[in-house]
């Protein structure tokens, strides 16, 4: 399961670095809600070029139809996707 959204905190004022760790913290609580043996992925881009893609070691989440509407219901449609992969 990989994740993608932009997210600049350097560029943030303080209301939106609360929004980004209230994101966090939400996205962290739905792949608990769903635990299971695929790996999260978030990709990072702080929209200057900047990229990084990050894997989870601790956090692994079901692939299930609630998961896979929580997910984009927190993040947006098109930040979430399957991405088959290996260990």
């Amino acid at each position: 399961m990989s994740v993608s959204k932009v997210i600049s905190p350097a560029d943030k004022d303080e209301a939106d670095r609360i929004w980004v760790l209230d994101m966090m913290r939400e996205l962290r609580s739905i792949v608990e809600a769903y635990p299971g043996t695929v790996p999260l992925e978030v990709e990072y881009s702080d929209g200057n070029g900047l990229r990084a893609r990050l894997r989870s070691r601790t956090l692994t989440l079901a692939v299930n139809n609630t998961a896979l509407n929580d997910l984009p219901s927190l993040l947006g449609s098109d930040a979430v996707r399957l991405q088959r992969g290996s260990k």
